[in-house]
């Protein structure tokens, strides 16, 4: 009986906390997806980032097809959970110049 309680309350407990905070997803995990989608992976240079909740804004500077580098643009990568999967996608914002605009627009929004 103190076995099937403990199992359902560790579940209840980390259930969530799995689905909120998305625990096998990391930068690094996010990164490597940005890097492995670009024309050109092994030029691709990441300058910084920032994160808020299950986006990250990753400024990024890669090749474009005539082989020269574009200068860092913001491209953000989001994580969302899919059946216990965490599936990414990204996007160049060519709205803001920076990862710190962006994250500007998200406080902006906050208030």
């Amino acid at each position: 009986m103190n076995r099937i309680f403990l199992t359902i309350l560790l579940s209840c407990i980390t259930y969530p906390i799995f689905a909120a905070g998305l625990v096998n997803d990391t930068v690094q995990d996010r990164a490597k997806y940005l890097v492995s989608n670009m024309a050109d992976p092994d030029s691709t240079k990441i300058k910084g980032y920032i994160t808020h909740n299950n986006s990250t804004c990753f400024e990024v500077n890669t090749k474009n097809q005539y082989g020269g580098y574009i200068g860092f643009k913001p491209y953000i990568v989001n994580a969302v959970l899919d059946n216990g999967r965490v599936i990414y996608f990204y996007e160049e914002t060519t709205r803001y110049r920076s990862c710190e605009a962006v994250a500007a627009m998200y406080v902006r929004f906050k208030e």
